[in-house]
């Protein structure tokens, strides 16, 4: 079984992200599960989405701009990462210390906006934390 926590409430994200321009890079996202939050960041019209998801059960999008990567990121290879790419993320939890070791720090990437949590928050203190969610706003 994988770790599911699906985003329901998407008006945070989506009034985060039509702040930012992403026409310019490619984004980087782990774990997209039905791809809700996919969506939002394509109508924000980035280069390409390289889309990470485990279970291929639960993808319910395809777009010319989405590279869907179907297996466990934490075995990809992510050497094309650089400072062109933004990570935007809703992941597993327990995937937060290898995404802050092995992408975030490893390649240098400024550009980040993920979702933790609180548990987790103090890993990423050096962020601004601009997004809170209740856990009403996630399934199950």
């Amino acid at each position: 079984m994988f770790e599911q926590h699906t985003l329901t409430n998407t008006k945070p994200y989506r009034d985060y992200l039509n702040k930012i321009n992403l026409n310019r890079l490619r984004v980087i996202e782990l774990g997209i599960g039905s791809g809700k939050l996919t969506e939002l960041i394509l109508a924000r019209n980035p280069i390409e989405v390289m889309g990470y998801e485990i279970d291929p059960t639960i993808v319910e999008i395809s777009h010319p701009k989405l590279k869907l990567i179907i297996g466990d990121f934490t075995k990809q290879d992510f050497s094309y990462l650089n400072d062109e790419c933004c990570l935007i993320s809703n992941p597993p939890y327990s995937q937060l210390d290898f995404i802050k070791d092995n992408l975030i720090d490893k390649y240098k990437i400024n550009n980040v906006l993920i979702m933790t949590s609180l548990k987790k928050r103090s890993k990423f203190s050096d962020y601004e934390e601009v997004l809170l969610f209740s856990g009403t706003d996630f399934e199950p």
